[in-house]
């Protein structure tokens, strides 16, 4: 049984279809689990290299409608192996707001929702 979650900030979780473009390389897949408006967490059964900088881009499902994301920059901030995958946080480079990255930004209203 899990006690009390003791928890300050509640975290905004998104199950999302995440394709990263390394510099010169092929994309690598990848499922996000949290997003924010500086970055996301993911979950990728490749490594990536922290301060690595990478190109997002994510489908989700959204009120029964599959939606594709802007692609937007970030830096690998960490990575921690998990079994035979990884755990990464990535940082975007802009701050994520509904003129820049109105399909992102819709996607953090969408997971605040249902938080």
């Amino acid at each position: 049984m899990v006690k009390d979650n003791k928890r300050v900030h509640t975290r905004k979780y998104l199950i999302a279809d995440i394709k990263i473009k390394k510099t010169g390389k092929s994309s690598i897949s990848a499922v996000a689990v949290n997003i924010s408006r500086e970055g996301i967490g993911l979950y990728t059964t490749r490594p990536l290299d922290q301060r690595e900088k990478v190109i997002v881009k994510m489908t989700v499902l959204m009120d029964g409608e599959l939606t594709a994301s802007e692609e937007i920059m970030g830096i690998v901030r960490w990575i921690k192996p998990i079994g035979k995958n990884y755990c990464a946080g990535i940082k975007f480079d802009k701050r994520i707001d509904k003129a820049g990255y109105p399909v992102i930004a819709r996607c953090i209203t969408y997971a605040s929702r249902r938080s």
